[in-house]
């Protein structure tokens, strides 16, 4: 809706449907959950990448100035136009003493997501970002819609199109089912022992997940926590 291609959720009134991801809808819940495991958290920097949807980029200032002011802490974006940028500006946070990290989710850092981690615990700096491939690669806390719930809409979504109906038919899908993925890899080499219960508790269902690149950690720990909130 954001970008003007609809105008209602529930009748898209256009040639189009689909899922909201809510990449963007839950940055405030993130950096509450930052503020649950770093309580002194004054100062948080936000990863984006050059590329990526300006209408996007609009959406997160305004959900993060949002937070900011509920929780108390400051806030800059730090923009990467590639690869090679990641080092030097992780560099460039732990010299100007941010406690923290929110990246922007886009395919820029999904793709890089091993090496941002990386460059996160060499200057002992905390991540976040929205989806569970995050977390299994590195980043410390990841929050968002529980990807596999939404791949099964999506392909309900494309049985009921190649049966004929009308996209305009079809309501825009707002997610029910949410993850919270906890690396303990990073958490540990963070020394952070506090981890978001009262988020955690809310939770129905928790288990353990292998843990992706577990080398990042030298193998001391292998394992997420994982837990599932909605229906």
């Amino acid at each position: 809706m954001g970008s003007g291609i609809v105008t209602n959720l529930a009748h898209p009134e256009a040639n189009v449907t689909g899922l909201a991801p809510m990449s963007f809808d839950l940055a405030a819940k993130r950096t509450e959950l930052l503020t649950d495991i770093l309580p002194r958290l004054s100062r948080l920097a936000l990863i984006y990448h050059t590329g990526a949807d300006p209408v996007a980029h609009e959406q997160m200032q305004k959900d993060i100035r949002n937070a900011s002011l509920a929780l108390g802490f400051t806030w800059k974006v730090f923009y990467l136009t590639s690869i090679a940028d990641v080092s030097a500006t992780f560099e460039q946070l732990a010299a100007e003493g941010y406690d923290a990290v929110y990246i922007w989710p886009s395919p820029f850092a999904i793709f890089n997501t091993a090496r941002i981690a990386a460059a996160a615990l060499q200057y002992q700096l905390p991540t976040i970002s929205d989806t569970t491939e995050y977390a299994r690669s590195g980043v410390l806390l990841s929050y968002g819609v529980q990807d596999s719930s939404l791949l099964r809409a999506a392909a309900e979504y494309v049985d009921k199109l190649l049966r004929g109906a009308k996209p305009a038919d079809l309501p825009l899908q707002q997610p029910a089912k949410f993850e919270l993925v906890v690396n303990l890899g990073p958490a540990k080499a963070f020394g952070l022992t506090a981890l978001p219960r009262n988020e955690m508790n809310s939770f129905r269902r928790m288990r353990a997940l292998p843990l992706r690149g577990s080398r990042l950690w030298h193998g001391e720990l292998s394992s997420l926590v994982v837990g599932r909130q909605g229906l």
